[in-house]
């Protein structure tokens, strides 16, 4: 099982993400990446199995994937996967993705050229089993991207912050989060004291007590100085000597030049600068910072990050102000995040932290012991319950998804500058959220609701001068009763929608639009056997003009269990070509001259295809060796065709005594109004129901399809519409005809 990640630098530079078992792979304008280091093809057996030849070592292995492009002659190869198979130095064996071998005896003869690539590919820290969340199957990692960056945090609290960077299609590096300067953890409150053996470089700490365990390795510990009466403070007039160390406005300075002092006191934190006599060496700012490297209870060995000041160093120079890092085996590590007000911000458990503005992997609580506006936040839910973090959401101000409650994070007041000592967090509502990463439109948060089974819109509501979080599935409750929601995303073009996924694999959307007051749902099925839709990511269509939804479904074929990343292509619009409509799902198209047998098919081997061929529907035919025949077509939809169904509720018309509802009517006729539309039958229910003859054509009509409603009296009057064929059908109005009996 795999997962998928939007990489959205600009609409016109957008990747989607594939997250599998400890490694990532990228796709670009709906293919995937290929290393760009091809093997060149000197030969091709028509053969069973089919023998590539190399000019040279290829270097795959048995079960690696390689495309193959740009053959003269055996064209039949040209643009298809493979798998490796008992490969030698400069050869090997084609198989299909089914492991089955490739029999080209019947292809045409191999002439010259062609080349073969493999998908580019990472070793990413996350496996699957991080990757999957709960029983639901929730892509369990949240994340955010600037530029050429994405953060991604793991929901699990397992591996730390990673910050995965792009230089190219085909450079992309994991880095550890790994700040020198905190997040950090509350000052210590015991007797505990620590020292450090020296001011810099690799150094031992030693505590007073046994405060030092395995899981602290990698971490950082900073200690702030108790004692400093060992260090006079600097003075005018002063005679010092050459390593003499003075203190001004709590910072550590060194004498590199035996003189006696001027009259401008040093205040710099960098380098060296002269008091007008004195030159002064900045040292520390009256605390040091190390990471540590091994342990043993009372004392840590650690490498300087911050240069300890001359006060902590030797027994002599205990303090008990210190303090661990938040991140850590012992703590965890931050499941949550996302961007506000230019700060990086992370959540682990309750707590909140905040980089320094501008500055998103530095963490400093203060600046050379001054607490600044500029200086990174740390801050905790408060509540009557311990709930953990599951969701940061930016806008004009932070909200955060606990578990149990819902909270705005924010300055006290909007005039004022958020920062360490002006900050409040305030509970909103008390629903709580499933760790889904929520989704922000317009003013409004969209998230699930901790059982998973609602979705509902957190909206600052100015009667009420609060948030209030209205469920957005009241009217069709039943989606999340009959599975959990386990994953949504945000479609904006060509229409406001959002994707969502069930933990039983149904793909639903809800139609949001705040403007207009939309609130829609739909569901979506998937073709084939047992196919369910197991992701769904969306980034920009490489036209600009929409958004494409990728989706991995997973499905039975020829036997076995098969998975495929698919995006569901556009939308038929008026003046296109009738032969380019893609109705269908794991759909591929064939446009090149005209032919009567078609390669590629090996993802739907043993499937029962349906064919449009030049416009036209062709009988279905059977995959067999990833091939098909069909009647002569040069261009050629071939995939699995779904039934669209539309279902109204019971009709409702007005009568003389009131509602028709419950009462004995008749439909004597129907008229859809349609546009550039092919095909359908209606009726009262799912099984009676009549061709409508109007859209019974081969060209696509606009206008209205009449229809005698096959159906005689009733209570229910409901009106049904199914298309299954692989062309449009965009219905815009219903008219019924309705004749109702007064009484019951």
């Amino acid at each position: 099982r795999t997962w998928l990640m939007p990489f959205i630098k600009s609409r016109d530079t957008a990747y989607m993400i594939e997250f599998g078992d400890a490694y990532c792979r990228f796709y670009y304008q709906g293919s995937p990446v290929i290393t760009g280091t091809a093997a060149t093809i000197t030969g091709i057996t028509a053969a069973d199995p089919a023998v590539v030849t190399t000019s040279a070592a290829h270097g795959y292995s048995n079960g690696d994937d390689v495309y193959v492009s740009g053959v003269v002659g055996m064209t039949e190869v040209n643009g298809r996967w493979f798998t490796v198979a008992n490969k030698t130095a400069t050869t090997f064996e084609l198989q299909t993705i089914h492991a089955t071998d490739v029999d080209a005896s019947g292809y045409t003869a191999y002439s010259s050229g062609g080349e073969t690539d493999t998908p580019y590919e990472i070793v990413s820290p996350y496996t699957s089993a991080c990757l999957a969340g709960g029983s639901n199957g929730e892509f369990n990692v949240d994340y955010v991207q600037t530029g050429d960056v994405i953060y991604i945090t793991a929901r699990c609290g397992t591996i730390a912050p990673q910050k995965l960077s792009r230089t190219s299609a085909t450079s992309w590096t994991f880095t550890e989060v790994q700040p020198d300067s905190g997040p950090l953890l509350d000052i210590n409150s015991t007797d505990t004291t620590m020292y450090v053996s020296a001011a810099t470089g690799s150094i031992t700490i030693t505590a007073s007590t046994s405060v030092f365990v395995a899981d602290d390795v990698d971490s950082i510990v900073r200690i702030a100085e108790q004692t400093i009466n060992s260090t006079n403070e600097w003075a005018t007039a002063t005679a010092y000597t050459f390593l003499d160390y003075v203190r001004h406005d709590g910072k550590e300075y060194q004498c590199r030049t035996t003189a006696t002092s001027g009259t401008n006191p040093p205040t710099h934190t960098l380098g060296t600068v002269t008091d007008g006599a004195v030159d002064w060496l900045y040292i520390s700012p009256g605390y040091g910072i190390a990471r540590i490297d091994t342990q043993s209870g009372t004392t840590a060995t650690a490498t300087v990050l911050t240069t300890f000041p001359q006060t902590l160093v030797g027994s002599g120079n205990a303090s008990v102000l210190w303090r661990k890092g938040a991140w850590s085996d012992t703590n965890g590590y931050p499941t949550c995040v996302t961007f506000f007000r230019e700060r990086l911000c992370f959540g682990q458990k309750q707590r909140i932290d905040m980089s320094v503005i501008g500055d998103f992997e530095n963490f400093e609580i203060d600046d050379y012991g001054e607490t600044l506006a500029t200086s990174a936040i740390s801050v905790t839910t408060q509540s009557s319950e311990t709930n953990d973090i599951v969701g940061l959401t930016e806008g004009s101000i932070l909200i955060v998804n606990t578990e149990g409650a819902e909270f705005t994070l924010d300055a006290p007041a909007s005039s004022e500058p958020l920062g360490p000592n002006n900050i409040r967090v305030s509970r909103q509502t008390a629903y709580g959220a499933h760790p889904i990463r929520p989704i922000r439109v317009d003013e409004s948060v969209l998230f699930i609701q901790a059982s998973g089974r609602k979705l509902r819109s957190l909206q600052y509501t100015y009667e009420a001068e609060t948030f209030r979080a209205p469920d957005m599935t009241v009217r069709s409750d039943h989606l999340g009763k009959e599975s959990h929601f386990s994953q949504m995303v945000r479609q904006e073009e060509p229409y406001q929608t959002m994707w969502c996924v069930r933990a039983d694999g149904a793909l639903v959307t809800f139609a949001y639009d705040t403007s207009q007051k939309v609130r829609a749902w739909a569901r979506h099925a998937v073709s084939g056997t047992d196919a369910k839709v197991e992701c769904v990511g969306v980034i920009p269509a490489p036209d600009l003009r929409s958004d494409e939804v990728w989706v991995i479904v997973s499905r039975t074929i020829n036997g076995a269990t098969r998975r495929y990343i698919e995006y569901i292509n556009t939308e038929y619009v008026t003046g296109d070509d009738l032969s380019d409509v893609k109705y269908a799902d794991s759909l591929l198209t064939y446009d090149s001259t005209a032919a009567t047998t078609l390669y590629g098919f090996d993802h739907m081997e043993g499937e029962t295809v349906d064919v449009l061929g030049d416009g036209i529907a062709q009988t279905s035919v059977t995959v067999t060796g990833g091939e098909i025949t069909i009647d002569s077509a040069s261009t050629v939809q071939v995939g699995l065709s779904y039934n669209s169904t539309y279902r109204s509720n019971n009709i409702d018309v007005p009568t003389e005594d009131g509602t028709s509802q419950a009462k004995t009517k008749r439909i004597t006729d129907v008229t859809f109004r349609v546009v550039d539309s092919i095909g359908g039958t209606a009726g009262p229910n799912a099984t009676d129901q009549d061709t409508l003859e109007d859209l019974d054509v081969t060209t696509l009509y606009t206008g209205d399809a009449h229809i005698n409603w096959p159906s005689g009296y009733e209570t229910e009057g409901q009106i049904w519409y199914e298309n299954s064929t692989m062309f449009p059908a965009t219905i815009t109005s219903i008219f019924p005809q309705v004749v109702t009996e007064e009484q019951r």
